[in-house]
Order: C-alpha cells, then sequence, then structure tokens
C-alpha cells in the first residue's frame, strides 16, 4: 500500500494530460503491470495476381517457362500504423472511495465516449395567429460529439488551399493539448499526440464507505487502457519515447 510513509515510485506513476492539466487531477494512476507498445507495418508482394496475364505473355515473349516469378514473393512496404500502447493502471482509495475510485474512472471512461449535442429552442408570438412558435437554433440536437480530432479540426489545422499549412510536426501541434488529446507519461517512456480508445474497468469486491456520497464504493479498481498515438509511427517518434 502506497502512502506518505511509502510514496509510488516516479516509474510506477502514469500520467494523462490535456494540455498542462492532469485530467484525473491529484489522484495518482499506479502502473499496476507490464505495459506494451506496438508497432505494426503492412507489407504485400512486390506484383499482385496470380501467373496468369501479363507474366505470360512475358515469359512466353522472352522465351521462358510459363510460371509464377520469384520477383512475385519479394516483400514491399505498404504503410505503418500509430504507435498502440497498452499499459493496465490502478486506482486505490485514499479518504473516499468515489472521489479517489469511481470518479476519476469515470472520468477516463468518458474519454473514449462521445457527447451527445445539444439544441438550443427560441419561442416567439406569431402576431398574426397569436401562436407559439418554437425554432431550433443549434442543429446539434442529433448528432454525436467525438471524443476526439475530427475531419473539422483536421481542416481548420489545414491551409485555404487545402494543403497542410505547416511541415507535419507544426500540423500536429496544433492538435497537442486540443480536446481528445493527450500526452502520457508511462515513467520512463513519455508519448506525444495520443487518443485514447478503449478503457476497461474492473472493480475490487471490498467495499468502503463514502462521506460523499453515503453509500458504499469500491475500493480500488484496475483499469486497461488502449491508447494510440494519432499519427503513424516514425524512427524520430520512437525515438522520442525513452
Amino acid at each position: 500500500m502506497f502512502n506518505l510513509e511509502n510514496p509510488i515510485p516516479k516509474e510506477k506513476l502514469v500520467t494523462i494530460k490535456e494540455g498542462e492539466t492532469n485530467i484525473i487531477g491529484r489522484i495518482p494512476l499506479i502502473l499496476d503491470d507490464d505495459f506494451s507498445i506496438k508497432i505494426n507495418s503492412k507489407y504485400s508482394d512486390l506484383w499482385q495476381g496470380s501467373s496468369s496475364g501479363f507474366l505470360n505473355l512475358l515469359s512466353s515473349s522472352l522465351g521462358m517457362p510459363s510460371g509464377q516469378f520469384a520477383l512475385q514473393g519479394i516483400q514491399i512496404w505498404e504503410s505503418t500504423e500509430p504507435i498502440e500502447i497498452s499499459i493496465t493502471v490502478k486506482l486505490e482509495m485514499d479518504t473516499d472511495p468515489y472521489l479517489d475510485v469511481i470518479n476519476p474512472t469515470k472520468v477516463l471512461m468518458s474519454k473514449s465516449a462521445p457527447k451527445k449535442g445539444s439544441s438550443q429552442v427560441s419561442s416567439k408570438i406569431d402576431p398574426n395567429s397569436n401562436m407559439i412558435t418554437k425554432t431550433i437554433t443549434n442543429l446539434k440536437l442529433m448528432t454525436l460529439i467525438p471524443p476526439g480530432p475530427n475531419m473539422q479540426a483536421i481542416a481548420r489545422a489545414m491551409g485555404g488551399n487545402g494543403n497542410v499549412s505547416e511541415e507535419m510536426s507544426g500540423f500536429l501541434k496544433k492538435f497537442e493539448g486540443g480536446k481528445g488529446v493527450y500526452t502520457v507519461d508511462i515513467g520512463y517512456a513519455h508519448f506525444y499526440s495520443v487518443i485514447i480508445k478503449n478503457v476497461e474497468p474492473t472493480f475490487s469486491k471490498e467495499l468502503a464507505y463514502s462521506m460523499s456520497q453515503n453509500k458504499n464504493y469500491p475500493s480500488s479498481a484496475s483499469l486497461s487502457l488502449e491508447l494510440v498515438t494519432m499519427e503513424v509511427a516514425t524512427e524520430n517518434m520512437i525515438d522520442k519515447i525513452f
């Protein structure tokens, strides 16, 4: 159990910041297990397709036996995906299970979920009929507001001619600290421009009384987090992690 006499080691601390603000405030996230980093690149055959068609025509014109060329099996790079980070963190009660465990869990879970759009309805009296008419002035009524960057946010970060207005590093800096984009520190590792994809909490069976809510709540929780970087993995990005 971590306390003032036995503080949490720095290498066990996890912080998730939106700009300069820790999204769960003073509550510490404790690294509960090993964490993994996944970088995945996609490769495909140099020549797609079977030995028929063009390759058969080529082989016959050169007087070569018909069949599959060795070059067909050579793998070439197609794309690389963003970095995926999988971690498990623990929340432990200090003085109140709701404030120390439940509330920060709710905050983290909400970061991977959209919000419902709100509407503004204005009313006025029609002088001809004396009837009250209502007008919806905000068309977000039936929309979901995404938890992270969307096409509108990307468009705002691009120039008027549709091209990125700065080099890619400058382009991505416009999102750092913005809504739904985080800086994540996991002990000795640092990740920038991170999106929270999934939060899966597991609550302890031990309960404690919450003075703030006047009821019992779990005294601890273990949360599995799936995080992903905004941009695809690059050598430069990997160099900045450690």
